[in-house]
């Protein structure tokens, strides 16, 4: 509850910043098989270290892991535009 309205309060705080742009908001919601749980960690810390690093069109993501359920991820992605969003 309070990392929600965290991310409700920055993600509207961003958005007062940005002057007439429109941003793309992405938000997934991720489940790991537990046998799986720690190479998923490592492997997610890469890929969104690259995407920030070379994809155009990524202003920021923020991964965060569910303190209830841990095998549970939740991802807020945010781009510069649709034009710039990456696929899936």
């Amino acid at each position: 509850m309070v990392k929600n309205l965290i991310l409700i309060s920055f993600m509207a705080i961003l958005s007062l910043g940005m002057k007439a742009q429109t941003h793309v908001v992405r938000i997934a919601d991720i489940e790991v098989y537990p046998q799986y749980l720690d190479e998923y960690i490592k492997m997610g810390k890469e890929i969104a270290a690259t995407s920030i690093r070379e994809e155009t069109g990524v202003v920021c993501l923020f991964p965060c892991q569910l303190k209830e359920d841990s095998t549970r991820f939740r991802i807020v992605e945010i781009y510069a535009s649709p034009e710039l969003t990456a696929t899936i």
